[in-house]
């Protein structure tokens, strides 16, 4: 998985966003300047749902899908609110991941 985060998101990348995201959840804390940080975590499905479910239990962010076209089936997951709660979240999805928390 790659994983990065952007503090202090701008106009133009909340424009863009707003137009790849279907969470309504998301787009209002976007709209309503309640997002700090946003990390993107990139990977495959079974990837992106368990950094899904990481994350949202790690600490206090929203999580939603960020659609796209990629041909290899790989997805993009927006990881939005306070910069020490999406820094929290993605390095527990890191963290847990690395360790296999999710493997059989």
């Amino acid at each position: 998985m790659k994983f990065i985060i952007i503090n202090k998101v701008s106009e133009d990348t909340i424009d863009i966003l707003l137009r790849k995201i279907r969470s309504k959840k998301v787009e209002d804390m976007l709209k309503n300047d309640e997002v700090d940080a946003l990390g993107i975590c990139h990977g495959n499905v079974p990837e992106i749902l368990a950094a899904s479910d990481i994350a949202s239990k790690a600490s206090n962010v929203a999580v939603c899908e960020i659609y796209g076209n990629c041909p290899q089936h790989m997805l993009s997951l927006a990881v939005v609110g306070e910069t020490s709660a999406v820094k929290q979240a993605l390095n527990s999805v890191k963290n847990d991941m690395a360790r296999g928390a999710y493997d059989l």
